[in-house]
């Protein structure tokens, strides 16, 4: 039905879901997935790379845990870091399409992640999309630090992102890490704004934190060399 819904619309769809495919003969294996519908295009997946210990993966030397307490699902199949793009194509200019850089839930925070994601893709990303389940944190201040982490992204990245969650916040982010339209937490509703796509690649994705930490060594040997000169 949401392919039928895209086909007719000639809209593109992102959907939060858990994935399912086979391993080895018989076994089947489960993932945090992301799945996109497009007009007359193959559905995209996109499985989550960075796992939550013990919510979706079990850390070697826990499965007693699980067995213990029969935790059904905690334990899904890891994406690749290298997964493709998003394709969108604008009904503007459909022969040009765009690319979204997909993250579920807290991977948005892990600005390394999302610059080796953007630096490997074989397709120009021009913007960020997360979709997040913050629900279980409540009224605390959870929702809006994440928000902050990815006004980070797109700064770092010179992307704009489109944030969409189930109990907030959902905002999009401009290119320089500005919030240019949000909802508030616990409230119903939609956002239905035009985003400006972007090319290229930053410094920071480019070099990663390579600069940074190159840097910091050379400080750590100066300092170590005047410390080691007699008075």
């Amino acid at each position: 039905r949401i392919q039928m819904f895209a086909n007719e619309t000639n809209s593109h769809v992102l959907l939060g879901l858990i994935g399912k495919s086979a391993k080895g003969d018989t076994a089947v294996q489960y993932s945090n997935r992301v799945s996109g519908f497009s007009n007359q295009q193959p559905i995209y997946h996109y499985d989550k790379y960075h796992l939550v210990p013990f919510g979706e993966f079990i850390p070697p030397g826990f499965q007693w845990f699980v067995d213990a307490f029969k935790v059904p699902m905690s334990d899904f199949a890891r994406g690749s870091i290298d997964q493709a793009p998003f394709s969108i194509r604008p009904g503007a200019n459909p022969d040009r399409p765009l690319y979204a850089a997909i993250s579920i839930c807290y991977e948005d925070i892990f600005g390394n992640e999302i610059a080796t994601r953007i630096r490997n893709s074989r397709e120009p990303v021009n913007l960020l999309v997360n979709v997040t389940n913050l629900a279980w944190f409540g009224q605390s201040q959870a929702p809006m630090q994440q928000l902050r982490l990815s006004q980070l992204r797109s700064l770092e990245t010179g992307l704009p992102s489109l944030r969409a969650t189930n109990t907030g916040i959902t905002a999009v982010i401009d290119q320089r890490g500005r919030v240019v339209a949000s909802l508030s937490q616990f409230v119903q509703g939609e956002l239905d704004i035009r985003v400006q796509a972007f090319e290229g690649q930053t410094p920071y994705v480019i070099w990663g934190n390579w600069p940074i930490l190159i840097w910091v060594v050379f400080a750590l040997g100066i300092g170590y060399w005047r410390r080691s000169q007699p008075n």
